[in-house]
């Protein structure tokens, strides 16, 4: 929900600009702006908390509401990844219809965005073919991660400890790791790799 505080000077000046939240770990903005028809473009950001390769999958709904409590509807899917972060509901509604009294109540319009999200990958391919600093396989149920033996053992002495102590696994090329969530092991490689935490919550193997 966006609500548009001085939204006649914003509008006359012919653009405005929402605030940043997050959710589901990615943050999201929005934005309006008119062509030169002056059709209002509304246009959704959204970007991934790291510098992954990461992608986002949603079907989309946009709402202008008016003072009685009606609005003006627009449906889209689109897709965000991390090379295209915008996307834009075009030609909506006139941009001089948004300074009709109809679509503001003291001077504030309120606009809604219903995303629902459909599928979304947060980065992990990052970490699924050989980069420059990998030297070691950690295999976790199907999943295959290339990994940097020297790097995962300096920040955490549970690696330090599976690579270079008195363990079966030193030596190997292809770790196997067991008794961890997928999902929450590549956040942890995020967090160790680009100090970044995606859920909000270390995994206990780093400590």
């Amino acid at each position: 929900r966006w609500e548009i505080d001085n939204a006649t000077v914003k509008f006359i000046a012919g653009k405005a600009e929402s605030e940043v939240f997050n959710e589901r770990g990615f943050t999201w903005s929005a934005s309006a702006e008119h062509d030169i028809a002056h059709w209002t473009d509304f246009i959704l950001r959204c970007e991934a908390n790291h510098n992954g390769i990461w992608k986002c999958n949603i079907n989309a709904e946009l709402r202008v509401l008016r003072v009685d409590g009606t609005y003006y509807s627009e449906k889209n899917a689109f897709e965000f990844n991390n090379e295209n972060s915008t996307q834009k509901f075009l030609r909506t509604i006139a941009w001089p219809f948004l300074l009709h009294h109809l679509y503001r109540n003291r001077g504030k319009a309120t606009v809604e965005f219903h995303i629902n999200i459909i599928s979304s990958e947060r980065g992990n391919n990052i970490f699924a073919a050989p980069n420059d600093m990998s030297n070691v396989i950690l295999k976790i149920g199907e999943h295959k991660l290339h990994v940097s033996k020297e790097f995962l053992a300096v920040h955490s002495p549970v690696f330090d400890t599976l690579f270079f102590g008195d363990f079966a696994e030193k030596g190997k090329e292809e770790v196997e790791i067991k008794d961890v969530v997928y999902q929450e092991f590549i956040d942890l490689l995020h967090f160790v790799y680009l100090r970044t935490l995606i859920t909000g919550s270390l995994p206990q193997i780093v400590q």
